[in-house]
């Protein structure tokens, strides 16, 4: 909840992408949606990046919630989640008021998530519900 309503609240959308995915799955979500952060639970779901992670066109940064297994696993581009809430902690001491601002910037509008069906079996595009949409809670 936290990643999704921090990753909102920066002007971008979450993709769900399911746990049981394969990876060429996971490979088209995280490409057709131009994702430039992926967010995994942990060693299995990292498993399934390193598959493609020289293919992925936009995407900068894995962020792992739980490290077990990966003790002795370097990689310049995975971040814990704690590495990424304690950037995000010296961000905003540098730039106070970066969140307000843009928060500011968003729109009713403004996508908020994108929800690509499970399996794709053949590539086809997600439904993008907005702050707008039916059924959405709003802020």
């Amino acid at each position: 909840m936290i990643a999704d309503l921090s990753i909102q609240c920066a002007g971008a959308a979450t993709v769900g992408i399911y746990a049981t995915s394969a990876w060429p799955q996971v490979h088209y979500v995280v490409d057709h949606s131009e994702a430039r952060l992926l967010f995994v639970e942990n060693e299995e779901q990292l498993d399934k990046w390193l598959h493609f992670q020289g293919l992925a066109k936009a995407l900068e940064r894995v962020i792992v919630w739980d490290t077990e297994g990966l003790r002795a696993f370097s990689d310049p581009r995975v971040l814990t989640f704690d590495a990424l809430l304690e950037q995000g902690r010296k961000a905003l001491a540098a730039g106070p008021t970066a969140v307000a601002e843009r928060m500011a910037a968003l729109t009713p509008d403004d996508v908020a998530l994108l929800i690509y069906r499970e399996p794709p079996v053949r590539p086809r595009g997600p439904c993008s519900p907005t702050a707008t949409s039916p059924g959405w809670p709003g802020p």
